[in-house]
């Protein structure tokens, strides 16, 4: 799989795990990277979630409070 294939499916799972639903909470930002943490060497390389785990220990990820209002066209 391509490099940014990767790096956009470890993303989309962070975004996934600290948005909020309407079933649940989101989840911190450590929360989430400790559970990408869990699927390295499986679903998702070592090496691109620990870039986005350093990412998240940098604080340099920008907080999104909604995701999908940001990505919605302009009216």
């Amino acid at each position: 799989i391509l490099i940014t294939a990767q790096i956009v499916a470890v993303a989309n799972v962070f975004v996934a795990l600290t948005s909020e639903r309407a079933w649940r909470a989101g989840t911190d930002g450590e929360n989430a990277a400790g559970k990408l943490m869990q699927e390295a060497g499986g679903a998702f390389t070592r090496r691109v979630i620990s870039a986005l785990i350093n990412l998240v220990d940098n604080r340099e990820l920008p907080r999104v409070a909604n995701p999908v209002a940001m990505s919605a066209p302009p009216q």
